[in-house]
């Protein structure tokens, strides 16, 4: 997987209510806190009662903002999975909008005008710095529930299914994965993580797990239709459907995805042999 890949990968973003109050709680407290500590934007200069109350003001702005940019995007969140690209776009849409209305309200508190584009300016350096920690966090925070959710599913899954389950291995034995055998249709890798693509409902899944897929083909070793077809690719031949000539090389087309699958030039042959068989 390359990085284009890994940046066009899509996670479910939180669209419930209660998250929404949660994500822009949290960045709220996290600005506040951070400018009581370090009171950037002239605080120093402020009165030590009007201190907290000026950094407080700044805090709600964010919660304000956030909830709102969230309430105007959540029909996109809930049909769509985001892209870590679009997961960046989002955070740049975020920063200006709060850096704007920011900026308004350090000219009201300071230099008692409505706008200036000298603190427009400065607060979207600013606001951007400060929201980094917190934004990754959150990104964090959101992939390991998602992971849990996933992991969940499989299980839940798995319990009310009549065919043969596997264990992925993951580098962590909790995080360990059991599968449908039936349902898998390929595993991909990126640095020290792999990718597992799997069928539920019509539907294809994916969830991430710390491991090689040189591990994973010692797991998969007894199943002859599970074939590594490219240094970063092991496909379910079940699922194969046919091979693609291209300039670039030979790919593989398999069944319920759009992705087409890369093929080493010294596998061409067997995998037109398993697709023949299977």
């Amino acid at each position: 997987m390359n990085l284009k890949k890994a940046l066009n990968k899509r996670f479910l973003y939180p669209n419930s209510k209660k998250s929404r109050v949660w994500i822009a709680a949290f960045t709220g407290s996290f600005v506040f806190i951070f400018l009581s500590v370090f009171q950037p934007f002239n605080l120093w200069n402020v009165e030590i009662e009007k201190r907290y109350f000026v950094a407080l003001g700044y805090g709600a702005i964010v919660f304000i903002v956030l909830f709102l940019n969230h309430r105007i995007a959540i029909r996109y969140f809930r049909k769509h999975k985001l892209t870590i690209t679009e997961f960046v776009l989002w955070y740049f849409f975020n920063t200006f909008t709060i850096a704007l209305f920011s900026s308004i309200f350090n000219d009201i508190i300071f230099n008692k005008v409505f706008f200036t584009f000298d603190s427009f300016f400065k607060f979207q350096y600013f606001i951007f710095a400060i929201l980094i920690i917190p934004s990754v966090i959150l990104y964090i925070t959101i992939s390991n529930n998602r992971f849990k959710q996933d992991k969940k599913l499989l299980m839940q899954h798995s319990n009310h299914s009549s065919s043969q389950e596997i264990v992925i291995h993951a580098e962590n034995s909790a995080n360990d994965i059991s599968i449908d055998i039936e349902r898998l249709i390929y595993i991909t890798s990126f640095k020290n993580y792999i990718t597992i693509y799997y069928l539920k409902d019509s539907e294809v899944l994916d969830i991430q797990i710390r491991s090689s897929l040189k591990s994973v083909e010692e797991d998969l070793k007894e199943y002859t239709n599970f074939i590594r077809c490219h240094k970063g690719y092991i496909v379910n031949m079940n699922m194969g459907n046919r091979i693609i000539k291209g300039i670039s090389g030979s790919t593989l087309l398999l069944n319920h995805v759009n992705e087409t699958i890369p093929i080493s030039r010294n596998m061409v042959k067997t995998i037109r042999e398993k697709l023949k068989k299977y």
